[in-house]
C-alpha cells in the first residue's frame, strides 16, 4: 500500500490462516502460514515476491525471534 493508505491489495492470497508476525529493518515480511497443525515461516519482499522459505522455524508457534542473518535476500 502507498504511505497515504492508498493502493492496498493483500500479500498473500492461500486459503487458511496467514498473518505478518514482524518486519525486518530491510523492508522484508516475516509471515507465519497456520494452515496446518505445523505452522510454517516465510519472508515476503514488501510487494509480497520473493517468497523464501525458513524451515528452521517451521512448527514453531508465534512469536518467535528471528535474526536475518545469513538468509537469502
Amino acid at each position: 500500500m502507498n504511505r497515504d493508505g492508498t493502493n492496498q491489495r493483500p500479500l498473500i492470497t492461500g486459503a487458511g490462516s496467514q498473518s505478518a508476525e514482524g518486519w525486518l529493518p530491510d523492508g522484508r515480511i516475516l509471515i507465519a502460514d497456520n494452515t496446518t497443525d505445523s505452522p510454517a515461516w516465510y519472508l515476503l519482499k514488501p510487494d509480497g515476491s520473493g517468497i523464501v522459505s525458513l524451515p528452521q522455524l517451521h512448527g514453531i508457534d508465534g512469536p518467535v525471534d528471528f535474526s536475518p542473518a545469513n538468509t537469502p535476500r
